[in-house]
């Protein structure tokens, strides 16, 4: 039973035979064999391409199909249609779509949410009959999530980041401008003051100006800054 468009395979090589009358003379370009139309497996694959948006693809074999039909009456066999049921994991609710002849289908999907799909054999009288599942995929949130609760800040978290930025050379050229990295807090901090005991400490006290010491310490004072008059002889 096949499941291409009619004609497909002869397009294919007709598109392949012009390709190659386009190359320069003399130049030959392998371009292999023709992917086949089929591998001969039973598959139903779903591929995330946005939180929005699931891909589908499948195949399926004629001997897996006619095994599913020889459990209903030859005569009813005609009355089945393929089809391809689709649903949110955890909801009892689905949708189920006539494929006809392709193999491919989009969805459009919300995000952080689990899909599945399934590929059945439907009648009016005996209903959905499963042939093949698929995998079950997530979509992705349409932000960044949050940082894990339980991840700490490790030791190793600065020498780490170090040896990767040195890796990637970034600042190189820097190095012998400015302190290392290791020393920048050191050197941005301001110098120590004078401690608390240090300001605390009395000054020396002070004589009255009136006193005697006070006014033979001013005469020796004055005497001293005095220029000396020169000596005549």
């Amino acid at each position: 039973m096949s499941r291409l468009p009619p004609g497909f395979e002869e397009e294919s090589e007709a598109f392949i035979a012009e390709e190659r009358k386009k190359l320069p003379t003399g130049v030959h370009l392998d371009l292999g064999s023709p992917l086949p139309a089929r591998y001969g497996v039973n598959r139903l694959q779903l591929m995330v391409q946005s939180p929005s948006r699931i891909f589908a693809y499948w195949e399926l074999t004629e001997e897996l199909i006619k095994k599913a039909l020889d459990h209903f009456p030859e005569k009813d066999h005609s009355r089945f249609q393929i089809v391809l049921q689709w649903f949110e994991v955890g909801r009892a609710m689905s949708e189920w779509f006539d494929i006809g002849t392709t193999r491919q289908w989009w969805f459009v999907t919300a995000p952080e949410k689990q899909y599945q799909a399934r590929l059945c054999l439907y009648s009016d009288e005996y209903g959905l009959v499963s042939l093949l599942g698929s995998n079950v995929v997530t979509t992705p949130r349409f932000s960044l999530g949050p940082a894990p609760v339980d991840v700490e800040e490790s030791a190793r978290t600065l020498p780490l980041l170090k040896e990767l930025v040195s890796k990637t050379g970034i600042g190189k050229g820097e190095e012998e401008s400015r302190p290392p990295l290791t020393r920048g807090l050191a050197a941005e901090s301001p110098t120590a003051g004078p401690s608390l005991e240090e300001t605390e400490q009395p000054a020396e006290e002070v004589p009255p100006a009136s006193s005697p010491e006070t006014k033979e310490a001013l005469d020796s004072s004055s005497r001293a800054q005095r220029p000396s008059s020169p000596v005549r002889e």
